[in-house]
């Protein structure tokens, strides 16, 4: 008899809670449309939270889609891009994305918006060249069940709920708030740095390319801006650059792509004045040039060059000896960031090459807080 009362009250007290969780979730209301709205993009989110996020965009109508991993969120930030063009983009905006959940996530959208007439797509080097051991979005995407278990139930939306109050707190009280509620991104994934996969990679944007043929839509693809330095890393390690050159070749056997990471004007400039780091431009400053070529083709050449199935050798043999005259101009200064990098790469992670206290000492002098 008390073993039965334990349980009913237990069952009891887990329906209280779970309404009251409900109740505070629905009230706080962490996931608003107003939110969606507002931030517009993917970057911070668990995966098991994306397709999730997708649907609570269903009631808006998007121009243009957007398709990256970090370093092309560096370069092109929605909301410059919707004040200077006056339409509407969706980012979809992952770390460490693999193509397969850029195919898949792109395959979910374009079900839900139809009405988009533009896919701009970032061709990352990590993204494409990497191998990832698994992918780990949910296989069924259209469950309902679990949009509303981790909206209104999940420990996770409980946090964002919090979260959400706090900035409402801090607005009161004059202090400034991030761009709605920050939520949290879990990589779940593992991917090798420098293990290379880029030919089955490459199939599947033969995959992307073919799902916009078949929605009508016109596409667009580009390679992020990308330092100087961190070409030079490239081309002084023992193959690097051969992957780096069979990538941006296999692209250009499937489609033609506006290319910014090579040595020019703008990569040369100085860690933090023109970049965030070796990999990530800053998007104040390059948004705007990006979109100026992708969208409104007055594409500066110092910036940027078209290759297409036809010229990629050409540009190809042009960018290697640019990056052959760019080191041989500045030896002391790429030999102290590559010898930095050799003392880190053991640990097989990306990110450690990226900090700035890892960049040579001349850097450091032209540091500044944007």
């Amino acid at each position: 008899m008390k073993k039965t009362f334990n349980i009913i009250c237990f069952i009891v007290v887990v329906i209280i809670l779970g309404v009251f969780i409900f109740i505070f979730n629905k009230k706080v209301d962490p996931y608003s449309l107003e939110i969606m709205e507002y931030k517009r993009d993917v970057s911070d989110y668990d995966r098991d939270f994306l397709y999730t996020f997708i649907n609570l965009t269903a009631k808006y109508k998007y121009d243009y889609i957007y398709m990256c991993a970090s370093c092309g969120n560096s370069s092109m930030v929605p909301y410059i891009f919707e004040e200077y063009t006056k339409k509407k983009i969706f980012m979809i905006n992952t770390p460490g994305i693999s193509p397969f959940e850029q195919y898949n996530l792109l395959k979910h959208f374009l079900e839900l918006h139809p009405e988009t007439k533009t896919i701009i797509i970032s061709l990352e080097f990590n993204t494409y060249v990497n191998c990832y051991s698994k992918y780990t979005l949910p296989k069924n995407p259209t469950n309902k069940l679990y949009d509303i278990f981790r909206v209104y139930f999940s420990i996770s939306s409980v946090m964002d709920s919090f979260e959400k109050l706090k900035n409402r707190i801090m607005e009161k009280e004059g202090e400034p708030i991030e761009e709605g509620p920050q939520f949290h991104y879990n990589r779940k994934i593992k991917y090798y740095y420098w293990e290379f996969c880029e030919f089955d990679n490459l199939a599947i944007l033969k995959k992307i390319n073919n799902l916009a043929k078949e929605y009508k839509i016109n596409t667009i693809y580009f390679i992020p801006p990308t330092n100087a330095l961190y070409l030079s890393h490239i081309y002084k390690k023992d193959n690097y650059y051969k992957h780096f050159e069979n990538y941006k070749r296999g692209i250009a056997d499937i489609v033609s792509y506006y290319d910014m990471a090579f040595v020019n004007e703008y990569t040369k400039k100085p860690v933090r004045l023109y970049f965030a780091d070796v990999m990530h431009p800053n998007p104040d400053i390059f948004t705007v040039k990006v979109v100026d070529c992708l969208i409104y083709h007055k594409c500066n050449s110092n910036l940027v060059q078209y290759v297409t199935k036809d010229n990629a050798e050409e540009v190809l043999k042009s960018q290697r000896q640019l990056i052959i005259n760019y080191i041989n101009n500045n030896k002391s200064y790429v030999e102290e960031y590559i010898n930095f990098d050799d003392n880190v790469e053991k640990q097989k992670e990306t990110e450690e090459i990226l900090y700035i206290d890892k960049l040579p000492s001349a850097e450091k002098k032209l540091l500044y807080k944007p």
